[in-house]
């Protein structure tokens, strides 16, 4: 059986930051909303372990940078 690599989350914050400035591409009006930004991070980290591409623990551990 194949082991998933978990991302790291210096891995996660890079692969988010580029998603929201191509978010901002096309909604520019969340350019500056913080609370905005750290609710997407959070959905993000969600998401990552719905996908097992992080672990219970990580998604549980890892503060908001935003």
């Amino acid at each position: 059986m194949a082991t998933l690599k978990r991302l790291t989350k210096v891995e996660a914050v890079r692969l988010f930051a580029e998603e929201w400035r191509q978010m901002l591409e096309h909604e520019p009006k969340w350019k500056g909303d913080s609370i905005a930004k750290r609710e997407a991070f959070h959905n993000f980290v969600d998401s990552l372990n719905k996908d097992r591409l992080i672990s219970d623990n990580q998604a549980n551990r890892w503060s908001n940078p935003y």
